[in-house]
């Protein structure tokens, strides 16, 4: 039996990688799909890696070509290791004889913020552009291919009767710019322009509010990282939008953080950072780690469970 893996952002990486040496699965029998042009941070040596096209959008005529597709290229039996299922073409590859069954890995919110069949933050510009509300649950603990959910926190899945909790374990990292392992701050930009949440006029009044507050307590250098939706050729005005508030603000010295930089690495292993944020999971993760998070998530229309930013400083 090959294990599969849905693999499009640090936090799925990490997990999966706790999974495989916690399952101690062989490195032979390992498949990663990596999507959004998700680049692995480090290599693992004698895994297979295919790299997933972004079918946007994916029309109804072509599910049975991409069925077909996928068929062949996982021509094997298979246990599937994914985030959620209503992602069209997750739906599609659990859909094929060969996937025996699959597991749900945390993935930021979704595993805190799940309640019933609707995730609260389902603003997801794919989602409603394909219709999959009606198909298939965010997160479905009753399919009978459903076998287990792995998270790093026991608050993750919480209506999942076969839950594993993984123990906790990451890669020191060692960056260029040694600031990011003292007292530093670290603002975390999320995709509410691209996802709909808010407008790009309205994101730019966040911004501003942002660094506010960073002028009122004295900040003078803030990293920042961007959402990796942001970083589309189809994003760049707001990208350049952000870098001309940067620049009327020049006081402050902004530093970019490259996708390298896997900041729930980073937040475990320095209790000193502050994190600024949207309605990043990285918020989340912040907190769980035992680092400071403000917010500006109560001035945007989007509903997150109060158990998750509860310890969030609002501005």
């Amino acid at each position: 039996m090959k294990h599969v893996f849905w693999i499009h952002s640090h936090i799925t990486f990490l997990v999966s990688e706790m999974v495989i040496s916690q399952l101690k699965l062989k490195k032979e029998d390992l498949v990663f799909l990596t999507y959004r042009n998700y680049k692995l941070p480090r290599p693992i040596e004698g895994v297979t890696l295919y790299e997933i096209p972004t079918y946007d959008p994916i029309l109804k005529e072509s599910e049975d070509g991409i069925k077909i597709k996928w068929s062949e290229i996982l021509n094997f039996d298979f246990e599937f290791y994914i985030p959620q299922s209503r992602e069209k073409l997750i739906h599609l590859i659990l859909s094929i004889d060969n996937c025996k069954s699959y597991n749900y890995i945390e993935e930021g919110l979704l595993a805190y913020n799940y309640k019933d069949s609707k995730f609260k933050i389902a603003s997801h510009v794919l989602l409603r552009r394909t219709g999959l509300r009606k198909r298939m649950r965010m997160l479905d603990y009753t399919n009978k291919k459903f076998k287990k959910a792995f998270c790093i926190n026991d608050k993750a899945f919480k209506n999942c009767k076969e839950k594993k909790v993984l123990q906790a374990s990451y890669t020191k990292p060692n960056y260029e710019d040694k600031d990011l392992f003292g007292t530093c701050i670290i603002l975390v930009f999320d995709a509410i322009v691209p996802y709909n949440m808010v407008s790009q006029e309205e994101s730019i009044k966040l911004l501003e509010i942002i660094i506010k507050h960073l002028i009122i307590t004295n900040q003078t250098k803030v990293f920042f990282k961007f959402h990796p939706e942001q970083l589309r050729i189809k994003n760049q005005a707001e990208i350049l939008e952000i870098k001309n508030v940067f620049s009327k603000n020049s006081d402050i010295e902004f530093k970019e953080l490259g996708s390298n930089v896997i900041l729930e690495e980073l937040l475990f292993f320095n209790k000193n950072i502050t994190i600024y944020n949207y309605v990043s999971s990285t918020g989340l993760y912040a907190n769980l780690l035992g680092n400071e998070v403000v917010s500006v998530s109560d001035r945007i229309d989007v509903k997150i469970a109060n158990s998750i930013k509860k310890d969030w400083k609002q501005i």
